[in-house]
Parts: C-alpha cells; sequence; structure tokens
C-alpha cells in the first residue's frame, strides 16, 4: 500500500479531523469519503483527502484517524493529530456506539447536543455550526453517556440509563441517549487546544442486545483488541464465534452507514466559510 503525506489546507476551505476509535470503522468511512491512506500519525492508522480530489465531499482538507478505544487513546490520539495538522476548523468525533434508550434501532444516527461524563461533568459541542450540515442529513439530536467501559449487556445498558435520567439536567430530558467511550477524551483535548468540536455516532446495538463477549479485559493499553487476549477469550468461550462473526459484520455495515452519511453533511460542512481559522495551542 502506498502512503502519501497529509496534505496542507487549501486556500477558503474548511480542514476538518475525523477521529474514530478502530480501523474497522475507519475503513468504511475513509472509502465513503473517498480519502486514502497517509503515513499514520504517531503510530495511529490515518488516512486523508487526496490533493488532487475531485470529489464534492473533499473539496476541503479531511483527514481521518483511527485512535483506540476509551478516553485515554482518544485524548493521545487526538493530541497528537491536532498538533500535526496544525491548523485545524473542526474535531468531528465519530463512530459506532450502543442504544441506551429502548425506542433507538439499529443505524440511527446521532449527534451530540450534551456530554456526559462519568465524574458528572456535562460537556457541550463548542462546533455550533457543524451540527447543522449533519442535522439536515438526517440525523437526530441525542445526549452521549461517554463512559471508560463497553456496556455488555441490557441490564447494564438499563442502569446506566436510568442513572442518567435520574441526575441529568431537565433541559430536554427526552433526547435519545446512547454510550460511547472516546467523545470525553477527545473533546478535553480539543477544549484544551481551542479546537472546537462536535460527535456524531451511528448505533450498532440496541438497548436490548447483548454483545457475545465482555470486551472490557480484552482491551490493552493501546485502546485496541490484544489479539492474544482475544484468542484467550474465544478458546474459552467457542460458542461465541458465530456472533462475533456477525457482529464484525454488523460493525463494517454501521460505519459503511455512517460513512455515507457523512460524505452527504460533509458537501455542505466543508463549504461554510470557517468562522476563524487559528493553530491550536501546543498542550
Amino acid at each position: 500500500m502506498r502512503l502519501v503525506a497529509l496534505p496542507g489546507p487549501r486556500e477558503n476551505c474548511m480542514r476538518v479531523v475525523t477521529l474514530t476509535a478502530t480501523p474497522e470503522e475507519a475503513g468504511p468511512i475513509a472509502r465513503a469519503l473517498h480519502l486514502v491512506r497517509i503515513a499514520s500519525i504517531s503510530g495511529f492508522p490515518t488516512w486523508a483527502t487526496p490533493a488532487a480530489s475531485s470529489s464534492r465531499s473533499s473539496r476541503c482538507s479531511l483527514t481521518l484517524l483511527a485512535g483506540g478505544m476509551g478516553p485515554a487513546a482518544a485524548a493521545r490520539a487526538s493530541r497528537a493529530v491536532l498538533r500535526h495538522a496544525g491548523t485545524v476548523d473542526l474535531l468531528l468525533i465519530a463512530g459506532v456506539a450502543g442504544a441506551l434508550s429502548p425506542a433507538l434501532n439499529t443505524h440511527d444516527v446521532l449527534v451530540a447536543d450534551r456530554v456526559h461524563l462519568e465524574s458528572g461533568e456535562v460537556l457541550n459541542p463548542s462546533g455550533g455550526p457543524a451540527a447543522a450540515p449533519l442535522l439536515t442529513a438526517g440525523a437526530g439530536r441525542g445526549r452521549f453517556l461517554s463512559l471508560d467501559r463497553v456496556l455488555t449487556t441490557p441490564e447494564e445498558k438499563a442502569e446506566a440509563f436510568r442513572s442518567l435520567r435520574a441526575t441529568a439536567e431537565g433541559r430536554d430530558p427526552d433526547l435519545p441517549v446512547l454510550a460511547e467511550m472516546e467523545t470525553g477524551g477527545a473533546a478535553g483535548v480539543a477544549l484544551e487546544m481551542g479546537v472546537p468540536w462536535a460527535a456524531v455516532r451511528i448505533v450498532l446495538d440496541t438497548a436490548d442486545e447483548s454483545l457475545p463477549l465482555d470486551f472490557n479485559p480484552l482491551i490493552g493499553s493501546s485502546g485496541l483488541l490484544g489479539k492474544g487476549r482475544l484468542m484467550g477469550a474465544i478458546l474459552r468461550r467457542p460458542a461465541a464465534i458465530p456472533s462475533l462473526i456477525r457482529l464484525g459484520m454488523r460493525t463494517g455495515r454501521a460505519a459503511a452507514h455512517l460513512g455515507a452519511f457523512l460524505a452527504e453533511a460533509m458537501v455542505s460542512l466543508t463549504e461554510a466559510q470557517p468562522q476563524s481559522r487559528s493553530k491550536p495551542a501546543s498542550v
């Protein structure tokens, strides 16, 4: 595979960095956005707009990074790519998520109206103008519960949903809720570095679905599934193999749907004139 260098910002266009957790999410999104694989940034798999691209969604500079699962991995990847890019108009945190609201269905797309951390802190996305193209493209507004672990069972999801509804502020209490692991870490870095951010997710597993394994002990310090740990878990539970294969296929389809959605939204988003262009603070 030929790797190319990160293209520089083009005049009068928006520079968007999109962060996902895994290459399995990033690959289909990259194909939908007509991005090409480039030299990795700090070891993170990276894709970007080809310098000579004629795609409608690539009139501006798009960079896509797979940074690993969890808030710590997302923070590391965000800091690396924002420092490397130098000038960024929007950090867009994207990927698959688990539904907490029973009304959410597979492939529903939500834009974060606000993000709830386990500490009780609530983050409000700072890339306000970015929400309009995402909503116009068909996404709904929602609340994201950003955790440091995967919710594996319907019981865990229901408990998280009840706890959030009991402690959340009263504004728009009926907004749908999903759980994910990266927005809190990535958004914290964006806030430190003065970069506007937004988050968009597609539902992979619904509130009443269980995952085939508890993935939490399998996630290494890099934020990726350890192959040895995964093989060990499979050997202990070989009956989970068919469900794991189906989950992998579902993840690919969900990421492809999200990629198609982003391709449509990016046409409007990247045509927007950046309100201010400044180099992120070095943090």
